[in-house]
């Protein structure tokens, strides 16, 4: 055994406790600095010396090794978690090498290494890493979920399915294998049976939102929509504020089809945050489909309100609009939405329905003319005011597509129809 005076292992000792304490803290870099005073006292590597940290003492004499205190494995363990944590994973690595070689045949110290190279996407060199911890502890499930975990960062689907099935013989249920089992169903084409391993899943782990979020993505999926509301609301019920599962309850309420539970929900966040943006967008979405025009035309004026340089409102708005036949404040919504938007969000949407509206606009414009010579002669010579007495706003292209009409056929007295107001 190398040689440490008790003292001297009493601080070594004390300050590798000083280090997991800081651990538990978060504060990752002064923990650093305590296990690498107790890696200080870690021998150097030496030709004619060869050091390990194992516990068969008579093996060790025979083979002419030196043992050391498992103090100096534990604090290059726990070095190597913090540099993880911190987003050091070649300097983890380096640190988690040097554990192996002291202590070659402990399962806990390839599995740390293999997920060190993992984070570092050294991907062979991971594999190698826990499959070395597979053959040192072969019972342990959880060296089989790793590798699960790889085989499905790499894609390989079936050798994720049996390394899961192969984690749950060995431990029925453990959720993790379930999730990873899902998953590898999922992908290869399975996606009920990947949504019954995961509903087995949330009974195992109810509070887990996590395992909920797949289960209500894969329920959607599947056709189920409705199953994956009713157990985000009940999750919900108990955890109103969970920003994770509200995201998901409000991305999949927007669907068609489901304003009856979308109008509730959204008046439920309302009662948390009348100014909820989210909220109120979920409100006037649901409105309109449940054919509430009115309402989800003064829900999105609210949202504009509050919100006035939001291009995507606006956008909204001037449909809402339009549906209603409000076409001067569409037109008006939809241009104001293209000046708006810097980063080309809506900008293409809202051209389109500008384009659009102008054509409609045009079309009646000409109907009207071609009908009514008073208004065909006003809006030849007065083309603004006329346009916004007869409630109509063309865009500047519109404008100069109406403008390049032929009114030729305007009735020779047509002079007696310019003091006349248009209605």
């Amino acid at each position: 055994m190398a040689k440490f005076r008790q003292k001297e292992m009493n601080t070594i000792q004390q300050t590798y406790l000083a280090g997991r304490a800081l651990v538990e803290a978060g504060s990752f870099d002064d923990a650093i600095a305590c296990f690498d005073k107790v890696l200080q006292r870690l021998p150097p590597r030496r030709r004619d010396r060869t050091y390990r940290i194992e516990v068969n003492m008579k093996d060790l004499a025979t083979q002419g090794i030196l043992w050391l205190p498992t103090v100096f494995r534990d604090a290059l363990l726990a070095k190597a978690y913090c540099l993880n944590e911190l987003g050091r994973g070649k300097d983890a690595c380096t640190v988690l090498e040097r554990a192996a070689e002291l202590d070659p045949e402990n399962p806990r110290v390839f599995a740390e290494l293999g997920f060190a190279h993992g984070s570092q996407e050294n991907m062979e060199q991971a594999r190698q890493a826990y499959n070395h911890a597979l053959e040192l502890e072969p019972a342990n499930p959880a060296h089989f979920d790793a590798l699960a975990q790889l085989a499905l960062i790499n894609e390989e689907f079936s050798d994720a399915r049996a390394f899961s099935l192969r984690a749950l013989e060995l431990l029925p249920d453990a959720p993790v294998s379930l999730q990873h089992l899902a998953y590898a169903e999922y992908r290869l084409g399975d996606i009920e049976k990947a949504v019954t391993l995961l509903k087995r899943t949330a009974e195992l782990a109810p509070d887990d939102p996590d395992t909920l979020c797949r289960l209500a993505g894969m329920l959607r999926e599947a056709g189920h929509p409705r199953e994956a509301i009713a157990r985000l609301n009940a999750f919900l019920t108990k955890n109103p504020r969970d920003p994770e599962i509200l995201g998901l309850m409000n991305d999949l309420l927007q669907q068609d089809g489901l304003a009856t539970e979308l109008i509730p929900h959204a008046r439920r966040l309302l009662e948390y945050n009348p100014h909820d943006p989210t909220a109120l967008d979920l409100l006037s979405w649901g409105y309109y489909q449940q054919g509430q025009l009115e309402e989800a035309l003064e829900t999105m004026k609210f949202l504009v309100q509050l919100e006035p340089m939001q291009p995507y409102h606006h956008f909204k708005l001037g449909m809402l609009h339009q549906s209603i036949g409000h076409l001067q404040a569409a037109m008006a919504s939809f241009l104001r939405a293209v000046t708006l938007d810097t980063q080309g969000s809506v900008e293409a949407q809202a051209v389109e329905a500008i384009n659009t509206l102008d054509q409609v606009q045009i079309e009646q414009l000409l109907a009207r003319a071609k009908n009514d010579p008073r208004f065909r002669y006003h809006l030849q010579h007065h083309s603004e005011m006329t346009l916004h007495q007869a409630g109509y706003l063309l865009s500047p292209l519109g404008y100069m597509m109406l403008q390049a009409f032929d009114f030729n056929d305007t009735p020779e007295n047509g002079n007696d129809y310019g003091a006349q107001t248009v209605h």
